[in-house]
């Protein structure tokens, strides 16, 4: 899994990105991202790895730790929340002119 990192299988995921640097982005073939599906998972679990799949030299798709994901998430609502005040904000200053 991985093969350059010996001590990768016995440090948690947790233990690892807290550790981690620089995020490594690799970007795979589809058929290649299914081939080594496993090895990618664990790559990006362990070492905190971003993968983008390609199809036909086109980016269609990203693979990111689920750390990774559930931050964009909260981002992501915040973000929706923000923007769901601010209207609600300029509509309740319509109403009241």
């Amino acid at each position: 899994m991985c093969a350059d990192e010996p001590t990768c299988s016995v440090l948690s995921p947790i233990r690892r990105k807290a550790n981690r640097i620089k995020i490594m982005t690799r970007t795979v073939s589809i058929s290649d991202a299914k081939s080594h599906l496993s090895e990618l998972v664990g790559r990006m679990m362990y070492a905190g790895d971003h993968v983008v799949v390609e199809r036909h030299g086109k980016a269609v798709a990203a693979m990111i730790p689920i750390e990774d994901y559930m931050e964009f998430e909260k981002n992501k609502r915040e973000r929706q929340l923000a923007a769901q005040d601010q209207r609600q904000g300029v509509m309740t200053s319509i109403v009241q002119r």
